[in-house]
């Protein structure tokens, strides 16, 4: 079996919460992260694949995922890129014309 990872994966085993919308929400075990993923213990019953992962003991750690791979109870996430959201532009309203 050929091991398709591009990255080091850090050991971990901290608790975690993956959040689905509407309204579904999985306690989870966080056993591998990297920058780009992470392996997790976890029910994804119910569970799309489109989910939030939050990781409270890395001080509010919350990222966008996609779950790639479920096994059991392991499941694979691949972090989304967020995109910066580019500063606001001034609002140019209108001079009114006081017939001047």
């Amino acid at each position: 079996m050929t091991d398709r990872r591009t990255e080091l994966r850090r050991r971990t085993l901290l608790n975690g919460r993956l959040a689905a919308y509407p309204l579904t929400t999985r306690d989870c075990l966080v056993r591998d992260l990297t920058p780009h993923g992470a392996r997790l213990r976890c029910r994804t019953t119910g569970v799309g694949d489109d989910v939030t992962l939050q990781i409270p003991a890395l001080g509010g750690f919350r990222k966008d995922a996609r779950i790639v791979w479920r096994r059991l109870e392991d499941c694979g996430l691949r972090f989304l890129e967020t995109k910066r959201a580019s500063p606001p532009r001034p609002i140019r309203r209108p001079v009114p014309d006081d017939g001047y």
